[in-house]
C-alpha cells in the first residue's frame, strides 16, 4: 500500500495522467480484495475521471462500471444507479462496457423495487450484446433476470416466456442444468400464477431428467400443485421425491423444504411420529452438509413450532417414545 501510494504520489506530481489512471485502477483492485470498498470506489472514479479527460471513453466506462458494483454491494443503490447511468453515457455504443453498464443498470434497478426499469435495461444489454455476440449463455443468464424482474411485477406469462428463451439459449450453449433449471422456472411462475402450466410442466420434467437439483425444484413445485388440489397423497409422494433429489444435488435448502412439507403432511393426517422423524433426520442430515449450528438455526425453530401445536408434554412424549424405538431397533 505505501508503494502505491508512493507511486501514485509521484505520478501525480510528474503529472502523468495515462500512468495515474492505471494506478488508481490497481490500488482499487486492492482495496476491493481487502474489503475496503469506500477506497475502492473513490480510486476506481479518480480513474474514471482520467480515462475521460484522456479520451479513452471506453475504460473511463468500465471504471464506473466497477464503481456502480462496489456500491450496490455495499447497499448504496441509488448512488450505485446513478453511477451506472453514468457509465451508460460514457460507454461506447455497440460495445462490451455498454452492455455491461446496461446490465449493472438492471441489478441497481432491481435492487430499487423498479423492475420495469430493470427489464428494460436488461433488453438494452441483450440488444447490443447479441449484436456482438455474446454467449448464448450470458444472453440467458440475462434472460433470466428478466423472468426475475417480470416475477415482481407480477407478469407470469413475460416470466415464463423470457425463462423459456433462456433455458433454449442455454441448450444452445450446452449448459443442461441451467435449460433444466430455467424450464422449472417457467413452469413455476405459471403455477403461481394459476396458469395451464401443463405443457411446461412436462419440458421441465424432461429437461431435469439428469439434473437432480431442478427435479428437486420441480417435486416442490408438484407438493404444492398436489395441496392446492387437496390431493395429500400425490403431495406427500412429491415432496418425498423431492427430499431424494435434493440429497443427490446435495440442495440443503430444497432438503429442508421438503423435510418441512412432509413433517407438516405426515402431522395433518396424525402420524406425529413420522413428523417428528423428518425433521430429526433432516437435522442430521443438513448438519453433516453445513454444520451443526447452521442446521439448527433451519430446523430448530420447527420443531419448537411443533411442541406449541402439540403442546410440550405430548411433543416430550413422541420424542422420547421415537429415540427409545430407534435405540432398539
Amino acid at each position: 500500500m505505501n508503494d502505491e501510494l508512493d507511486e501514485i504520489s509521484t505520478l501525480a506530481i510528474a503529472g502523468d495522467a495515462d500512468g495515474l489512471s492505471h494506478a488508481y485502477v490497481r490500488r482499487a483492485g486492492d482495496h476491493l480484495e481487502a474489503g475496503r470498498m469506500i477506497e475502492a470506489i473513490d480510486d476506481l472514479a479518480a480513474a474514471a475521471r482520467l480515462h475521460a479527460q484522456l479520451g479513452r471513453p471506453a475504460d473511463a466506462a468500465r471504471c464506473t462500471q466497477a464503481a456502480a458494483t462496489a456500491l450496490r454491494a455495499i447497499g448504496k443503490i441509488e448512488a450505485a444507479v446513478a453511477a451506472a447511468e453514468e457509465a451508460i453515457q460514457l460507454a461506447p455504443p455497440a460495445s462490451p462496457q455498454f452492455v455491461s453498464a446496461q446490465t449493472e443498470l438492471g441489478e441497481g434497478q432491481l435492487m430499487s423495487g423498479h423492475p420495469r426499469a430493470a427489464i428494460a435495461a436488461f433488453e438494452a444489454a441483450l440488444r447490443c450484446g447479441t449484436d456482438l455476440g455474446l454467449l448464448p449463455t450470458v444472453q440467458a443468464a440475462l434472460h433470466r433476470r428478466i423472468a426475475f424482474a417480470a416475477t415482481m411485477l407480477p407478469d407470469p406469462e413475460l416470466a415464463a416466456n423470457a425463462s423459456r428463451r433462456a433455458a433454449e439459449l442455454f441448450e444452445a450453449g450446452g449448459h443442461a442444468s441451467g435449460a433444466a433449471t430455467a424450464r422449472v422456472e417457467a413452469a413455476t411462475a405459471l403455477v403461481a400464477a394459476g396458469l395451464a402450466a401443463t405443457q411446461a410442466l412436462a419440458e421441465a420434467r424432461v429437461s431435469a431428467e439428469n439434473a437432480p437439483h431442478a427435479l428437486a425444484d420441480l417435486e416442490l413445485l408438484e407438493t404444492a400443485r398436489s395441496l392446492a388440489a387437496r390431493d395429500t397423497e400425490a403431495a406427500l409422494a412429491h415432496a418425498r421425491a423431492a427430499r431424494q433429489h435434493a440429497l443427490a444435488a446435495n440442495a440443503v435448502l430444497q432438503y429442508t423444504a421438503a423435510a418441512f412439507a412432509i413433517a407438516d403432511l405426515l402431522d395433518a393426517r396424525g402420524d406425529r411420529t413420522g413428523a417428528y422423524d423428518s425433521l430429526a433426520v433432516g437435522w442430521v442430515t443438513a448438519g453433516d452438509r453445513i454444520g451443526d449450528p447452521h442446521a439448527a438455526a433451519l430446523f430448530r425453530p420447527k420443531l419448537e413450532q411443533l411442541r406449541d401445536h402439540w403442546g410440550a408434554v405430548a411433543f416430550e412424549q413422541i420424542k422420547t417414545a421415537y429415540y427409545a424405538a430407534r435405540k432398539t431397533s
